[in-house]
């Protein structure tokens, strides 16, 4: 695990700790209480250092900045408000050693949405989702970036997934402001949805849950079954809504996503995830809990960021102005490289998503797979090789043999041709090679008279041959049988054939311990080729 990472969240909210008034140290101006500031965003910034047992928080801070989505004259000035906050950043804290950016923004500026699809395929979803989201986008002329994940349900054989569209000018301003720094986002996700993912270990395994962030302007509502997340909505609050009118919100929220999603268990419970409030804040998050717990008659229960978030490495570090301001980015850095989560890095859908996000993974596979086929290559020109060296050396010992063989070749063209041709020659010259032909048709003769002792034997003699020799047209043939008779029924069959001139009898004796009678036949068998030649046209 190299480099540290850089987490980051854009907020709409101050700082409570000073909502009126700037520090001049911040780059900040002294405002009236209640008007506008430029300063009415805070960027909050962790860096944080992967081991073995997690992610160590090593500095963290709080600036405020210009809004990232406020129009000037009718363009977005949101890249020179990320970029000014970024030069106090790198002034405030050093995070040249971070190779890797987790940002999260605010959940308003995201349009959500189910869409039920025949298919699960993310590329074919990629494909399709520019198509059936840009015309219901509020401001459709305007590129958006989309996202999208599986609620892992399913309406008849549709399937169900959420998606979340983000202004691609948004993300181009987060894009060129990191980039200016040598830096690129490995995750651009929405606030409140990420810091969800802290509290799981606090829900059920199986059940059905609401998971609300609340911050000054906005709540963000998530709709968790069996701990993933199915429904998320951003309801943005103005001052003069009271509690009731919000629960009233989060209820008809929670009808939506029963209606759309097709959820029948009962709610569980309801987890408020809580900014850094005090005094009448803190009295209105109350109100709206008790609100909550009335109008969704199910227990609501105050989530504590200090329990997620892990202790500072250095011990005079002190998270400012509240470790609940750092949720959301730290959750960003946990959900950072890991799939499964809404992302709107760039091509986070698109033909080139899965070259970009794997492109070390693929050129570690691709060298692998060159490596394999050069060896696989270079091994078969080896054995190749090997087989040409030794089909040389056989060469070479061919016209050794040939020339020690024959001296009279001088000239040596094919040597195993010519040891062939030399050999027949030399067998045509033998004396001996006139019975070679003799010696076919005694094979060949053989043959039949094994033929003619099978088919002469009457099948109802029972009869073991131990022995049998043949030689020059005499054949012997030893074994034993059950009676007297049948030896007399075997010479007498042997003695029609056409292939025995004369059958006797050399012995016939009874064995004492088998009780079986032992014979031996002499038989004087035909010779030369015409004599077979004849004998098989008469039985044929």
């Amino acid at each position: 695990m190299n480099g540290h990472l850089l987490a980051l969240e854009i907020k709409d909210t101050p700082c409570p700790d000073s909502a009126d008034i700037i520090p001049k140290g911040t780059g900040g101006q002294h405002a009236e209480k209640g008007a506008a500031t430029p300063f009415s965003w805070t960027l909050s910034a962790l860096i944080l250092k992967p081991t073995v047992k997690g992610l160590v928080i090593l500095n963290a801070t709080t600036l405020y900045m210009q809004p990232l989505v406020e129009k000037k004259n009718g363009d977005r000035d949101g890249e020179s408000a990320l970029d000014e906050v970024l030069d106090r950043l790198a002034q405030k804290m050093d995070f040249s050693a971070c190779s890797r950016v987790a940002v999260a923004i605010p959940a308003f500026l995201f349009f959500f949405r189910h869409m039920d699809l025949p298919f699960r395929s993310r590329w074919k979803i990629g494909q399709v989702l520019p198509m059936e989201l840009d015309a219901a986008l509020p401001l459709p002329d305007e590129p958006h970036t989309h996202d999208f994940i599986s609620t892992g349900l399913s309406l008849s054989d549709d399937h169900i997934f959420l998606t979340a569209s983000l202004s691609t000018t948004v993300v181009d301003v987060i894009y060129d402001g990191l980039g200016k720094r040598g830096m690129a986002p490995g995750l651009i996700s929405s606030a409140g949805y990420l810091a969800s993912h802290l509290f799981f270990s606090s829900l059920a395994d199986r059940g059905f849950y609401l998971m609300v962030d609340v911050t000054s302007h906005c709540l963000v509502v998530n709709g968790i079954l069996d701990r993933n997340i199915v429904g998320f909505r951003s309801l943005v609050m103005s001052p003069e809504q009271r509690d009731t009118h919000v629960a009233m919100d989060v209820s008809r929220t929670l009808m939506l996503f029963r209606h759309r999603l097709g959820i029948t268990p009962p709610l569980l419970g309801c987890h408020i995830i809580l900014p850094h409030v005090r005094g009448e804040e803190m009295d209105i998050v109350h109100g709206l809990k008790a609100r909550l717990e009335k109008i969704l008659d199910v227990p609501v229960v105050f989530e504590d960021a200090t329990l997620v978030l892990p202790s500072p490495e250095s011990q005079t570090l002190v998270l400012q102005p509240d470790a609940h301001d750092y949720v959301n980015a730290f959750a960003a850095a946990q959900c950072s490289g890991k799939q499964g989560y809404l992302n709107f890095c760039r091509n986070g859908n698109g033909q080139g998503a899965f070259v970009e996000k794997h492109m070390p993974q693929l050129i570690t596979t691709g060298v692998l797979l060159l490596f394999c086929f050069v060896m696989a290559v270079a091994g078969q020109y080896m054995d190749i090789a090997s087989l040409e060296n030794k089909s040389a050396a056989m060469d070479r010992r061919a016209v050794t043999v040939l020339k020690r063989s024959f001296p009279e070749i001088t000239t040596v063209v094919d040597p195993y041709m010519q040891m062939k041709i030399q050999m027949r020659q030399a067998l045509e010259k033998s004396p001996g090679a006139r019975n070679m032909q003799h010696r076919f048709v005694a094979d060949t003769k053989i043959t039949d008279l094994f033929f003619e002792l099978s088919s002469r034997i009457p099948p109802t003699v029972d009869v073991e041959i131990s022995r049998l020799v043949f030689n020059d047209g005499r054949m012997v043939i030893s074994g034993n049988t059950d009676t007297y008779d049948s030896v007399d029924k075997m010479k007498t069959a042997m003695e029609s054939s056409a292939f025995f001139i004369d059958v006797k009898i050399s012995n016939a004796a009874a064995d004492k311990n088998d009780k079986r009678i032992r014979f031996k036949f002499v038989f004087q068998t035909t010779n030369g080729r015409n004599d077979v030649s004849m004998v098989k046209k008469e039985n044929s």
